[in-house]
């Protein structure tokens, strides 16, 4: 489908090049025009490698932003969450030599009518004299509603927005969910950016970090015919965002982030 939109783009081309030439008195003026309009159609694809805005993408992406720290809170317990979830073994581990008091875990319990695994949330308290070596039998498990640290997927709380860089301010045009459908972004924007945010069910937002992409040829596909997205070049993915970064342990802490 795409080949077939620039066969129909290169024949409507030439067939309106070949027109507008027509305008033209005959001689050196209408050679000139021609050329000129064709040496413009072949740098097109090489005219982003020159911008500013181009050059600022590389040095993005040579240069990756660690996560941005909006605001921190101090807890006892800090809660297993994405590549975590309902894996509570995982636990101590995590937490060893943290100064965390325990953690808190989704642990999957079963199964509903449809087939779709039902979890629970625990709160495990590492046992007086527990070593930090130990696994869940050094934890006392009891069942809670919330956790300390209300972050995640499960709570419905994480969120992503999207927008462009106009020169070194950031310009926010779509906040999903806030608003699904965002505002237009300018045709000429083509540094882009996508942050994924670390929400807090009751302090709001906590952290996130950032992806840029570029669209060297603009929003557009050729003819609308070109399936999925317009072309884009992007940056190395970010990590995932470490939580112990942002929800601290109240104790002293010797491996913070280990």
């Amino acid at each position: 489908m795409f080949a077939i939109g620039f066969l129909i783009f290169g024949v409507l081309f030439l067939a309106g090049l070949f027109v507008a030439s027509r305008l033209l008195p005959p001689g050196k003026w209408r050679s000139l025009f021609v050329l000129g309009v064709l040496a413009s159609i072949f740098a097109y694809p090489f005219l982003h490698l020159v911008r500013p805005s181009y050059i600022k993408f590389n040095e993005l992406c040579l240069h990756p932003s660690t996560p941005t720290i909006l605001k921190t809170k101090a807890v006892d317990f800090i809660l297993l969450d994405a590549g975590y979830s309902s894996d509570c073994t995982k636990g101590p581990a995590y937490i060893a030599e943290s100064g965390y008091l325990g953690f808190d875990c989704r642990k999957r319990v079963g199964l509903n009518s449809r087939n779709e695994a039902v979890t629970e949330l625990y709160r495990y308290t590492r046992k007086s004299g527990g070593d930090s070596a130990c696994g869940l039998e050094c934890f006392d498990a009891e069942r809670i509603v919330t956790p300390e640290a209300n972050f995640g997927y499960f709570d419905h709380s994480s969120r992503t927005r999207g927008g462009y860089l106009a020169g070194d301010e950031r310009k926010v045009t779509v906040d999903y969910p806030h608003s699904k459908e965002g505002k237009e972004v300018p045709f000429w924007r083509w540094l882009r950016f996508t942050d994924t945010i670390l929400v807090d069910a009751t302090e709001g937002d906590m952290a996130f970090t950032t992806h840029y992409f570029y669209l060297p040829y603009g929003p557009i596909t050729v003819l609308g015919l070109a399936s999925g997205s317009a072309p884009a070049e992007q940056c190395p993915r970010p990590a995932d965002m470490d939580p112990r970064f942002v929800y601290r342990a109240k104790r002293p802490s010797t491996a913070v982030g280990k």
